[in-house]
C-alpha cells in the first residue's frame, strides 16, 4: 500500500499487514510529521474520464536539496533543517572579502595611529611589593573565609561582597583561595602577590 505523508508529500510503501486494526500512526522520516493510516480498502469506484473544464493536476515536484545543509525537501522558501531562506542565501564563494582585518562597523582604523597611542612600557608587576603578608590573609581566610573578610582585607571589596553573599561560593571558593594562600599565588587588589609571612 502506498501512503503520502500530509504535510511534505512524500510517498512510501508500507506493507499492510504492519497496521494493527483499523488504524494506525505513522511518523514521516523526513519531516516528522505523524498521522493515521486507515488500513481500509477504498470501494472500487470507475475510473473518471477527465472532464474539459478540469483543470490538471499539478504534477509532483522533485525534492529540493538546500545548498547550505544538503537536507531532501519539497519546494519552498526556506530550508525545513537548517532554517536558511533560499532568496538571501549566498555562498561563501560569492561573499565578498573582509574589507581589512582592523576594521570596527564600517571605519577603516589606522594601525599607526593605534600603536602610537599604546603605552610601549606596561608596568611590571614583579619587582612591586605590597605591605599586606600572608599570615593576616590566612588566619581570616582560616576562621571568616565564608564571609570573605580575607577579600577585604586585601582590597578585593567586590569579590568580598560576593563571598558574603554566597558564603563563600558555598565553600568551593574559600577553599580555592585558602590554597592560594598557602602556595603564595594570592594577590591584593593590585595583582601584587603577597609573598611575605610577617
Amino acid at each position: 500500500m502506498i501512503i503520502q505523508c500530509e504535510q511534505c508529500k512524500v510517498k512510501y510503501r508500507l506493507d499492510e499487514s504492519r497496521i494493527p486494526g483499523e488504524r494506525a500512526k505513522v511518523k514521516c522520516s523526513r519531516c516528522q510529521h505523524i498521522f493515521l493510516v486507515s488500513n481500509e480498502k477504498p470501494p472500487p469506484s470507475e475510473p473518471m474520464q477527465p472532464s474539459i473544464e478540469e483543470e490538471p493536476k499539478e504534477s509532483v515536484q522533485a525534492p529540493f536539496e538546500c545548498p547550505q545543509c544538503g537536507f531532501q525537501q519539497p519546494h519552498s522558501e526556506e530550508c525545513i533543517k537548517c532554517g536558511i531562506i533560499f532568496s538571501k542565501y549566498k555562498p561563501r564563494s560569492e561573499m565578498p572579502p573582509p574589507l581589512h582585518s582592523l576594521n570596527a562597523g564600517g571605519f577603516e582604523l589606522d594601525k599607526n595611529l593605534i600603536d602610537a597611542q599604546a603605552d610601549p612600557s606596561p608596568p611590571m608587576l614583579g619587582n612591586q611589593t605590597t605591605e599586606k603578608r600572608i599570615l593576616p590573609v590566612f588566619l581570616l581566610c582560616f576562621f571568616f573565609g565564608a564571609f570573605g573578610i580575607h577579600r577585604f582585607y586585601v582590597g578585593k571589596v567586590g569579590s568580598g561582597i560576593l563571598q558574603l553573599v554566597t558564603l563563600g561560593g558555598f565553600g568551593i571558593w574559600t577553599l580555592i583561595d585558602f590554597i592560594m594562600i598557602i602556595v603564595g599565588a594570592f594577590t591584593d587588589k593590585e595583582g601584587i602577590k603577597i609573598t611575605q609571612w610577617t
